[in-house]
């Protein structure tokens, strides 16, 4: 009786196993996909936001404007998860593309990409990423980033003119 009681455990004890293996196991492909396969599209997009930021330099508008559109679409508008870079979800980008629209002279949707970088903006202020570790200063450097943000925007549209208040 007891080697039956005794098989049993072992058995219990060789399945218990090879459901923690096959966990690990599940774990590591999801690892493997979302840095290696998952990330193709963000380094691509990132890449693309590089390039605008050239584009832009060189005084070629509407080829930054391609790239940065490209980009979003890439990352979901940006909301892409995991191993994304900050600039897609802390406004950087939409700001980029709100220089070139006002460099087109195209206010409504420099003004559009405007507001979202803003908004963007403050959701990266209260993001996990800058509050996880008190002595982190990018929170300090980022609010600097976000009131550059506000200031182009409302350099662009006067207070209190009936163009502020369209989306």
């Amino acid at each position: 009786m007891n080697t039956n009681i005794a098989g049993q455990r072992g058995a219990k004890r060789r399945l218990g196993c090879g459901l923690a293996v096959g966990f690990v196991v599940l774990i590591i492909a999801v690892l493997i996909y979302v840095f290696v396969i998952g990330s193709a599209g963000e380094r691509e997009a990132y890449s693309l936001y590089e390039q605008a930021q050239s584009s832009y330099n060189e005084g070629d508008y509407s080829t930054a404007i391609a790239k940065i559109n490209r980009a979003l679409e890439l990352t979901n508008g940006g909301h892409q998860t995991m191993t994304i870079k900050f600039h897609f979800f802390n406004g950087e980008v939409r700001f980029l593309r709100g220089q070139a629209y006002e460099a087109l002279g195209q206010t409504r949707e420099a003004l559009a990409d405007y507001d979202a970088a803003i908004d963007q903006g403050n959701k990266f202020l209260t993001s996990y990423a800058l509050n996880s570790n008190p002595e982190f200063d990018a929170k300090k450097k980022f609010k600097a980033t976000l009131q550059s943000y506000h200031r182009r925007r409302d350099n662009l549209v006067p207070r209190g003119s009936a163009q502020e208040a369209q989306p």
